[in-house]
């Protein structure tokens, strides 16, 4: 019968196109590569501390977020907290005469005899453009959780990885050989950040991140288990040179916390096979 046999043959082709293998769109990669490359960009820019820093680096943003639009919501309560956070930061443009005069606010007026803004912010064009970063911000952070990845999270963090070892290697070349880019504000001659802190914690988290793709190229027998592991080795010796105690301990305590996790959750799973 007709009906009998045009049903078998659709089942047949849902069955071949279901077992087919999902097609990669290049475009897709090259999003990704480009939203992890992103992320390193702040750093490169001195930490983007600077409007046109923090300018390029929204803008490119928004590129990417126009190029590769979310396809998938959000959870509800995650929006209501965004939404939430959006609300507090707003509160600042609210009357200054809902509230109790500041003590500072009192002075400014008084003994100085200043002109104040009347919202609860006397600065309401910082608060502004505080605002729209933030904004920018949580706009970006629902970027990434909501589009569908392309590429494993291991070439993803390989990918990072590998360009904040470049950025550390150019610190280091240009801390030993005495050159300062005209965009970096270190304070004591390293790295791109204003405060040493702040470099210690990008090159912490950084040696995490090398420390868990050597001990997993490791466990899959793979050869750059090696170069993972030397580049874990240039950041923490980075990390000496910064001169960062809060970003040593954190590269130290990090080390410490992740291998022991690993090693619990590999005797657990070992249980239970």
């Amino acid at each position: 019968m007709p009906g009998i046999g045009s049903g078998k043959t659709a089942h047949q082709y849902n069955t071949i196109v279901e077992g087919a293998p999902r097609l990669v769109n290049p475009g897709h990669k090259a999003v990704d590569f480009a939203a992890v490359l992103l992320s390193l960009l702040a750093p490169v820019l001195g930490g983007a501390t600077e409007l046109w820093a923090q300018s390029l680096v929204v803008f490119c943003a928004a590129v990417l977020i126009l190029i590769d639009p979310p396809r998938k919501g959000l959870p509800v309560w995650l929006v209501v907290a965004a939404s939430g956070v959006i609300a507090l930061a707003l509160c600042g443009f609210l009357p200054a005469a809902w509230f109790s005069s500041l003590p500072m606010r009192r002075a400014l007026t008084g003994e100085l005899n200043l002109t104040l803004a009347r919202s609860l912010s006397m600065q309401p064009w910082i608060t502004l453009e505080n605002g729209l970063l933030l904004a920018s911000g949580l706009l970006w952070t629902g970027w990434l959780l909501s589009r569908s990845w392309t590429l494993s999270r291991e070439r993803l963090l390989g990918v990072y990885a590998a360009g904040l070892l470049v950025i550390t290697s150019a610190a280091l070349v240009c801390h030993f050989g005495g050159i300062r880019p005209a965009f970096w504000k270190s304070m004591n001659d390293f790295g791109s950040f204003p405060n040493r802190n702040q470099t210690g914690n990008l090159l912490a988290l950084g040696g995490i991140i090398f420390l868990a793709l050597a001990a997993h190229g490791s466990s899959r027998g793979r050869r750059s288990a090696p170069a993972w592991l030397g580049g874990y080795t240039v950041l923490g010796a980075a990390l000496v040179v910064n001169g960062s105690r809060a970003g040593v301990l954190l590269y130290l305590l990090g080390s410490v916390v992740w291998i022991s996790w690993t090693t619990w959750r590999s005797r657990s799973l070992r249980r239970f096979c």
